[in-house]
C-alpha cells in the first residue's frame, strides 16, 4: 500500500489564505510519515526556498507548484525540471500583469504537470449540470488536457458525503474517457481544531467581524489511514508519481554577476586603481603596490572585479550629484581597492586593516560592501542603476511582515470586537513582543496569570493560530539585486505600480542561488 503525499499544501505565503507557517509545515512533516510533500501557493513562489530547506532537512521528497485560476479553471501546476520552474515564473508574472489566459498557459506549460481541481470553477459548474456527458464537454476537457501532454490529472478533494458522491461521478467519467485521477485535498492548517484560522485571516483581509469562535473543515493533515479511506489506492499512487516526477535541482546558481564593461573587467579594475594610486602620489610606494597587487589577484581569482566596478560607479555617481555618502563601514574598510575607487574614505594601510577580513579566497561568500546614502535621496541612486543597466536587471528584495504576539492579540480583538481594555491588558502583560505567546507564557508571570481565566485563555488560543503568519509584503530596507540577464529569466518576481521588479524570495535565500545583493543603506 502506497503512502499518501499531500501535494496541495497552501502556506501563509498565500497572504491571509492559510494558517500554515513553514514551521507548522515542518511540524507536520515530523509528526507524520507521508511519502512526500508539495507546496502550491496561490500565484506566488515566495514559500519555495524555506519549504525546500525543510523537506531536505527532513530528507523527504517534494514537488514545487503553484495554484492558478485561469478563466475560471482551478488548476494546480507542478514544475518537474528547469523548464517547468521557468514556466512557473512566467505564469506568476503574467497573473500580476493580468495577462494570464489559457492560451498563455499553453505557451508556458513546458516542464509542468497540470492538475484540474474538479471541485471548483468551470469544470464543477459544467459537470454538475450535465445529466449525461455530451461531446461539447468531452471536447472542452480534451482541449484543456492538451495543454499538458501526458502530464494531466483530474484532482479530487473529498471532505464530506456529498463530495464523495460527486467524486464517484468524476471517477466514473475518468474511467470512461481514460483520464487519471489524483488525490488532491487542499491543506491550509495544521490540525482539525485550527479550522477557524481560515475564517479569522479572511476577516482580517476583508476588515470584517466574526461572531462564532469555532469552525469545522477538513483542510488539515489527516492521519495516513484516513486518506486511504477517502481515496482509491490509484489516486494515492498518483500523488507519489507526481512527487517522483520532480527532477528540479532547486538550489543552484541561477543568478550571474552583472557585467560592468563589455571588455575585460579585471583590466578595467586594474587601470582604475593604478590611476588613483598615481593621482594620490602613492605609485612609488612598494607597500601600496604590493598590497594592491595582492588584492587585485584575489578579486580576479574569485571573479569579483565587476562587483567593485559596480559599487564604485553608483557611489561616485551619488557623490558627484550632491548625495551624501558615508565614509565606509564594516570589513570593507580593509580594502585598498575600495579606498582607491573612492568607495571608502579610509586608507587601510594607515590603520593596519586586513583585506582578508573582507574578502577571503578560503570563504565562498559573496563580497558585501555596505554603503550609506542620505535617506531622502537613496531612491535616486537605485533609479540611476535602473536607468544605466536596464529596469529588467535591477530588483528590490521582498520582505514579509509577520504577525507577532501583540499584533495577533490585537487582530483577534478587532475580528471578534473584544473590548480594547481586555486586549490592552493582555498586551501589557507580555514580557517581550519579539517572543512568541508561548514563550511569554513561560517567562511572564503576569501573562500566565491572565491565561488562567477561561475567557482570556480562549483569546490567547485564537491569537496563537495566526501568530507567525506573513501578514503583508514590503521592501527590504536596503537590499538591491543586480543580475546580468533579465530577472524574470532567473527568479520569480513581483512588479510594483511603476513596473519595477521585486524579488519574490526573501534576501536570505538569494545568495544560495547566486544572486548579487547590494546594500544601499
Amino acid at each position: 500500500m502506497s503512502k499518501f503525499a499531500p501535494i496541495h499544501i497552501i502556506s501563509g505565503y498565500s497572504l491571509l489564505k492559510s494558517g500554515l507557517t513553514i514551521d507548522r509545515i515542518e511540524k507536520a512533516i515530523k509528526s507524520n510519515d507521508y511519502f512526500g510533500y508539495g507546496l502550491t501557493d496561490e500565484f506566488v513562489m515566495s514559500g519555495l526556498p524555506p519549504f525546500v530547506h525543510v523537506c531536505e532537512k527532513e530528507k523527504k521528497p517534494y514537488v514545487l507548484g503553484m495554484s492558478l485560476v485561469v478563466e475560471n479553471e482551478y488548476l494546480v501546476v507542478y514544475a518537474i525540471n528547469d523548464d517547468g520552474y521557468q514556466s512557473l515564473i512566467n505564469l506568476s508574472l503574467a497573473y500580476q500583469k493580468e495577462e494570464l489566459t489559457l492560451s498563455l498557459l499553453k505557451e508556458n506549460s513546458s516542464g509542468l504537470i497540470g492538475v484540474l481541481e474538479t471541485n471548483y470553477g468551470h469544470f464543477k459548474e459544467l459537470f454538475s449540470s450535465l445529466e449525461k456527458i455530451d461531446t461539447s464537454f468531452t471536447k472542452y476537457l480534451l482541449d484543456l488536457s492538451k495543454i499538458f501532454p501526458d502530464n494531466f490529472y483530474l484532482g479530487l478533494e473529498v471532505t464530506n458525503k456529498d463530495e464523495n458522491q460527486y467524486a464517484n461521478k468524476v471517477r466514473k467519467f475518468a474511467d470512461q474517457y481514460t483520464y487519471e485521477c489524483v488525490a488532491l485535498p487542499r491543506v491550509r492548517y495544521l490540525k482539525k481544531e485550527d479550522a477557524i484560522v481560515l475564517d479569522i485571516v479572511d476577516a482580517i483581509e476583508r476588515s470584517e467581524h466574526l461572531e462564532k469562535k469555532k469552525s469545522v473543515g477538513q483542510q488539515y493533515f489527516l492521519k495516513e489511514e484516513d486518506y486511504h479511506k477517502i481515496y482509491t489506492e490509484k489516486e494515492i499512487d498518483n500523488t507519489n508519481k507526481i512527487v517522483d516526477s520532480n527532477q528540479l535541482e532547486f538550489f543552484k546558481n541561477r543568478g550571474s554577476m552583472l557585467h560592468y564593461v563589455e571588455n575585460n573587467s579585471d583590466i578595467e579594475l586594474r587601470n582604475m586603481t593604478y590611476a588613483s594610486l598615481n593621482k594620490l602620489g602613492l605609485d612609488k610606494d612598494e607597500r601600496y603596490i604590493s598590497r594592491l597587487e595582492h588584492e587585485l589577484n584575489i578579486i580576479k581569482t574569485m571573479g569579483y572585479s565587476d562587483y567593485f566596478l559596480l559599487v564604485q560607479d553608483y557611489v561616485n555617481w551619488a557623490k558627484n550629484n550632491g548625495i551624501l555618502v558615508g565614509a565606509g563601514r564594516g570589513s570593507a574598510a580593509g580594502s585598498l581597492v575600495s579606498f582607491l575607487l573612492n568607495i571608502n574614505e579610509v586608507d587601510p594601510l594607515l590603520f593596519d586593516l586586513q583585506f582578508e577580513r573582507f574578502l577571503n579566497p578560503n570563504r565562498t561568500s559573496m563580497p558585501d560592501i555596505d554603503v550609506d546614502f542620505m535617506d531622502t535621496r537613496r531612491d535616486e541612486v537605485v533609479q540611476y542603476m535602473r536607468d544605466k543597466f536596464g529596469n529588467h536587471r535591477v530588483a528590490n528584495i521582498v520582505s514579509f511582515q509577520t504577525i507577532g504576539a501583540k499584533q495577533a492579540l490585537r487582530d483577534i480583538g478587532r475580528v471578534y470586537q473584544i473590548p480594547e481594555m481586555e486586549i490592552s491588558m493582555l498586551c501589557k502583560s507580555l514580557k517581550d513582543d519579539k517572543s512568541t505567546l508561548g514563550q511569554n507564557y513561560r517567562s511572564s508571570e503576569a501573562f500566565k496569570k491572565l491565561c488562567e481565566d477561561e475567557y482570556l485563555r480562549e483569546i490567547v488560543s485564537l491569537a496563537g493560530k495566526i501568530e507567525g503568519l506573513p501578514r503583508q509584503s514590503s521592501l527590504h530596507a536596503a537590499g538591491i539585486l543586480l543580475n546580468n540577464i533579465d530577472m524574470e529569466k532567473a527568479m520569480p518576481i513581483s512588479i510594483d505600480l511603476n513596473d519595477n521588479y521585486i524579488s519574490q524570495y526573501e534576501g536570505k535565500y538569494l545568495e544560495e542561488q547566486g544572486f548579487l545583493k547590494m546594500d544601499f543603506l
